[in-house]
């Protein structure tokens, strides 16, 4: 009787949750992103922008919106770490892909970092790893 009590609970008061992976090369403003859509959307402080440090290996975001629960991945984007990228795919719901537009000397590595997470997520599909 209790699980079928917890279970009726659960379906209505549960939020349904998404991950989102936030990428790009590095000091894109990922980071700044996240902590800007914490300030936003949340009660919570974001951390200010001169205590922003370059994110070694992964920054966790979780934020509330209606009735689902957005958990940001905040992947560090140096050279060494984009190899980490594709570990986090297939748990993703959406991937937003960050472009300083202040730098265009920069955009011919965050094009190519585009490129390759284009080539992951075809080989991805053709092995159907998201079906």
């Amino acid at each position: 009787m209790f699980s079928l009590f917890y279970g009726l609970y659960k379906y209505m008061f549960s939020k349904t949750e998404f991950h989102v992976l936030i990428l790009g090369i590095d000091k894109a403003g990922k980071t700044t992103l996240l902590e800007k859509l914490k300030t936003v959307y949340s009660n919570s402080e974001g951390l200010p922008h001169d205590r922003i440090v370059p994110t070694v290996g992964l920054n966790i975001g979780r934020l509330e919106v209606s009735n689902s629960k957005l958990v940001f991945w905040d992947l560090g984007g140096q050279i060494g770490l984009r190899s980490i990228w594709e570990k986090y795919y297939e748990e993703a719901h959406a991937v937003v892909y960050v472009i300083d537009a202040a730098c265009p000397s920069r955009f011919e590595d965050a094009k190519s970092a585009l490129g390759m997470l284009h080539l992951l997520c075809f080989f991805m599909e053709e092995a159907n790893i998201w079906t």
